[in-house]
């Protein structure tokens, strides 16, 4: 973030946007004005806790440490502040907004004209209303596509499951939507026609009778909607890694029409 900082006051555009995972609004950091050797002390004593080794308390402090930290939100939001920048934050879930998966990214707006930063409203919803359409569901997406094999040209992961993939459910029905594409290529949900899972236990799975594998490079695309002729450069991980890193195109469209209105 401190080189996309550097960037932007160098460049200063009228608009910019930061797209990150959900769990940066529960992350927290020191304050600016935070004593450098005071923070170096509590980030040893944080290591040696986390380390199986060493049982080592840090509560026993003559001070809060909450009181000299800040939810990573506001201290992005802050920075930006201090460069002439308004910033405003939004958890989107890009099945709101007509994309097949549920998926929950925390998008950042600044600007540093006099208007304010906007978001798109919801055009989707679970339980849709007069003014909002039914999510999309995974059979409308990908309804056509092969089964168990896959079309020519496609690829597909079929490396084995680990017990972290067995740790829960990793299918979704063709009646609704899919979980988040991810990077990487172990962890693809399966594809809606496999059986569903069965739980055997805590945070233990195992597949049912039938078919099984997981959703392919183009099923994944046309999830993350991709338009058909987009194509992918490198190995099948590699594939799958530049389209799990991405932000859903149609999302990204909705967020760019916001953009436009402001600077409109």
């Amino acid at each position: 973030m401190t080189q996309f900082v550097k960037i932007v006051e160098a460049l200063q555009p009228a608009v910019f946007v930061v797209e990150n995972v959900k769990g940066i609004l529960s992350m927290k950091h020191f304050k600016e004005d935070f004593p450098k050797e005071e923070k170096r002390r509590i980030m040893e004593l944080i290591r040696k806790r986390k380390s199986k080794k060493k049982k080592v308390s840090i509560e026993k402090l003559n001070y809060k440490l909450e009181d000299y930290l800040i939810p990573v939100p506001e201290l992005i939001s802050s920075t930006f502040r201090s460069i002439g920048y308004e910033v405003k934050w939004q958890l989107l879930n890009a099945a709101d907004y007509g994309t097949p998966q549920e998926r929950r990214r925390v998008f950042f707006i600044g600007t540093n004209t006099k208007k304010a930063p906007i978001f798109p409203f919801p055009t989707h919803s679970k339980n849709p209303d007069t003014l909002l359409e039914e999510w999309v569901k995974l059979e409308s997406v990908i309804g056509s596509m092969p089964f168990p094999g896959i079309q020519d040209g496609d690829e597909v992961y079929e490396g084995g499951f680990s017990s972290i993939y067995m740790s829960r459910n990793r299918r979704r029905s063709w009646k609704e939507v899919s979980y988040t594409i991810q990077a990487g290529a172990r962890h693809m949900p399966l594809h809606p026609g496999c059986p569903p899972m069965k739980k055997v236990g805590e945070d233990k799975w195992v597949f049912g009778e039938g078919p099984i594998r997981r959703l392919s490079v183009f099923e994944c695309a046309l999830i993350q909607t991709f338009p058909l002729h987009y194509s992918f450069s490198g190995s099948t991980v590699d594939k799958y890694r530049q389209i799990g890193n991405a932000v859903p195109p149609l999302l990204a469209t909705k967020v760019a029409n916001c953009i436009r209105r402001m600077l409109e």
